[in-house]
């Protein structure tokens, strides 16, 4: 994932995500999600610790689904999920050298600027 990216993220709930943004108190965790159609799109998910992230979908998702999509890669709270499409919204820039992971990774879309 990413971090210190608050106000980043602030301005994308702000902006865009009013109604997005789903609070869990037992977990102290923040999920924001929308849905399209028949998908539901996770596009961040702010906790101290990994949750079951699958435990949320039901609460998340007010229409029938018929997959989900994370605007992040999500092994951290679905370590099944597979990649299965890529998404060339705009390019991303990194400065420096980091360690990326070897496999497919996207960084959060709601911590890009």
């Amino acid at each position: 994932g990413a971090e210190n990216y608050g106000g980043i993220l602030l301005w994308y709930w702000t902006q865009f995500h009013r109604d997005d943004v789903y609070y869990h108190a037992g977990d102290d965790a923040i999920v924001v999600a929308e849905e399209d159609v028949e998908v539901l799109r996770v596009l961040d998910v702010l906790a101290a610790r990994p949750l079951h992230l699958s435990a949320y979908l039901p609460q998340l998702a007010t229409r029938p689904t018929q997959h989900v999509e994370f605007a992040f890669t999500p092994e951290r709270y679905w370590p099944r999920a597979e990649p299965l499409c890529e998404y060339l919204e705009s390019p991303f820039f990194v400065l420096g050298n980091p360690n990326l992971p070897a496999g497919p990774f996207k960084f959060p879309v709601l911590a890009q600027t």
